[in-house]
């Protein structure tokens, strides 16, 4: 499996656009075509260009949530695909597309159901989804973990009832990969080890060999960071891509305390065996 990161907040390659947001490509050993997340704007597209990538030919799209700087670029996309034949798979969750609001901007998805259905074939599903038999979108993550997960962010409108908005519709894609499971994810509200523990108990593999995307950590969270560290230290083999949403206090404490841990951004590539 090939990653390709289209947005990110870091950008440090000279022709491509950084924007605060999160998208990945991924292409399988069976040339199988995919889109997670697509920043808040046309970026991912622009950049996906720059490096050669055709995002005219996806297999399936997934929204890890419905925050705008995750779902705000697939407007963009649907140009490309409402006029199809063959059209994707987007793969989300049944509130991935609700009203939100924070302080009081709107943060939600803006684009009306009846126009995505015009492009994609929709999916929506709170239970794992394997888009192939290595590949699972694991739908919404048991949060198993107390010291994460818990962060309300603003309020979400479901079933027409506003409510505290925990971001229950956050969830990972996971590839189980020759060397252990490759987990994907957008924001991580629902928490890191929350989403590691259920990506280990659906892939039935307690082998993780990688974590990729953003992992929402921010204004030094000292006793969730503390907490991540001595999970982490338990799989000494298991790196860590940090991406959007983590602060520079985490990046760094999370360098200093584990091995493995990497910064990547807007253009860097990862490549797992089949």
């Amino acid at each position: 499996m090939e990653l390709t990161i289209l947005v990110d907040n870091t950008c440090d390659v000279f022709g491509l656009k950084g924007e605060h947001g999160f998208s990945v490509y991924l292409e399988d050993e069976n040339h199988m075509k995919g889109l997670f997340d697509a920043g808040s704007s046309d970026v991912f597209l622009e950049n996906a260009s720059k490096l050669g990538i055709d995002l005219g030919e996806l297999d399936y799209v997934v929204l890890s949530h419905g925050h705008d700087e995750h779902v705000g670029g697939i407007e963009h996309l649907i140009a490309l695909y409402e006029n199809n034949d063959v059209k994707p798979e987007l793969i989300l969750h049944p509130w991935a597309l609700a009203q939100r609001e924070y302080n009081p901007e709107n943060i939600g998805a803006r684009i009306p159901q009846e126009k995505l259905q015009k492009a994609f074939k929709l999916k929506k599903t709170k239970e794992p989804f394997w888009i192939n038999d290595k590949l699972v979108v694991l739908g919404e993550i048991e949060r198993k973990f107390s010291f994460e997960g818990g962060f309300k962010v603003g309020k979400i409108l479901v079933d027409g009832k506003e409510t505290d908005d925990y971001v229950a519709d956050d969830t990972a894609i996971v590839y189980n990969s020759a060397k252990g499971l490759v987990v994907i994810t957008g924001c991580a509200h629902s928490g890191l080890c929350n989403i590691v523990e259920y990506a280990k108990k659906v892939c039935n593999n307690n082998e993780v060999c990688a974590v990729v995307g953003g992992f929402f950590l921010a204004n030094n969270q000292q006793e969730q960071l503390n907490s991540i560290v001595e999970y982490f230290k338990k799989m000494p083999d298991c790196s860590l891509y940090l991406c959007h949403c983590t602060d520079a206090f985490s990046r760094f404490f999370l360098r200093s305390n584990l091995e493995k841990v990497k910064e990547i951004g807007v253009g860097y590539g990862l490549d797992f065996p089949s």
